[in-house]
């Protein structure tokens, strides 16, 4: 009998360890340490020269909506209504490259806005956004994401943004309702 509960210790340890190691994989690979504003900042002033070359260069591109990844083929850009795309612009494929390389997530440009993605960990993402039509970026150009956060930066028309993801949440009646229900069906309980 304690040789059976020694076993199953053991196999109880061994699966709690393989479901953490698999959780952390699943939801930490390679994620860079949290960033928030002073960080991002930081980096924004650093990169400004790269981050103002592609800025320039995507505001010119006519589409709506271009997404660079950090594991895209950098040699192309897909845009979902077209189609791969050469990148005409010698500096401004070095410059994403660079870019990408120094561990920015993405880069994307969506609507009046262009959005560089420094910290990103499922939908909670940090960055910098830059307003191509000067207008302060609205939630709309963030699709699934909640812009939770918009402070503006220097220059203008950069703000420093950070998002959550919009998750499905189920809002549990109160007792009284669920009372309410049940004595609909039996009046015996009222």
């Amino acid at each position: 009998m304690k040789k059976l509960f020694i076993i199953l210790g053991c196999v109880s340890l061994a699966w709690t360890l393989y479901v953490l190691m698999i959780n952390n994989a699943l939801y930490n690979y390679n994620a860079p340490p949290r960033q928030g504003r002073p960080e991002v900042e930081r980096d924004f002033r650093r990169d400004e020269e790269l981050i103002f070359t592609i800025r320039d260069y995507l505001s010119e591109l006519e589409y709506d909506w271009i997404p660079i990844y950090s594991y895209d083929n950098l040699e192309s850009l897909y845009i979902p209504s077209e189609g791969f795309i050469s990148i005409a612009d010698a500096e401004a494929s070095e410059a994403i490259r660079q870019l990408l390389g120094r561990g920015y997530r993405s880069i994307i440009k969506r609507e009046n806005c262009i959005i560089f993605t420094r910290w990103g960990n499922l939908g909670d993402l940090r960055g910098v956004v830059y307003s191509i039509d000067g207008q302060i970026p609205d939630g709309a150009s963030w699709g699934s994401l909640n812009l939770t956060k918009l402070e503006p930066l220097s220059p203008e028309g950069w703000y420093y943004f950070e998002t959550t993801e919009k998750r499905n949440t189920i809002v549990l009646p109160s007792e009284e309702t669920i009372q309410k229900k049940i004595s609909e069906f039996d009046p015996e309980q009222s």
